[in-house]
């Protein structure tokens, strides 16, 4: 992701972006989350029915489905949890104080 100045750096450290940006990054992230998710996910308790078969359906009608319901999950304290583990990065997100 690209600042245009020390200040956008420091509200993503912290945390604060707008959810439009949120999204934005979500979007343009979302073949990779998917594709993570896909190989990451072998306990079916983990995820819905309708999520779990479309992961395993693999086709892209369900694709679609597994990305989306991936893309509203990751904006819970577990999916930002998820995506700092998968790909070593935080997400940005509106709503979390953040820390020095």
């Amino acid at each position: 992701m690209e600042f245009s100045s020390c200040k956008d750096m420091s509200l993503y450290r912290k945390g604060r972006l707008e959810s439009d940006v949120m999204q934005t990054w979500l979007t343009k992230y979302k073949h990779q989350i998917m594709q993570h998710v896909i190989y990451r996910t072998t306990n079916p308790d983990t995820v819905s029915d309708e999520v779990w078969n479309a992961i395993h359906k693999g086709t892209p009608e369900t694709a679609e489905i597994v990305a989306d319901t991936i893309i509203g999950w990751l904006n819970t304290h577990v999916g930002r949890c998820f995506i700092q583990d998968a790909f070593g990065v935080g997400i940005p997100t509106h709503d979390q104080k953040g820390t020095d």
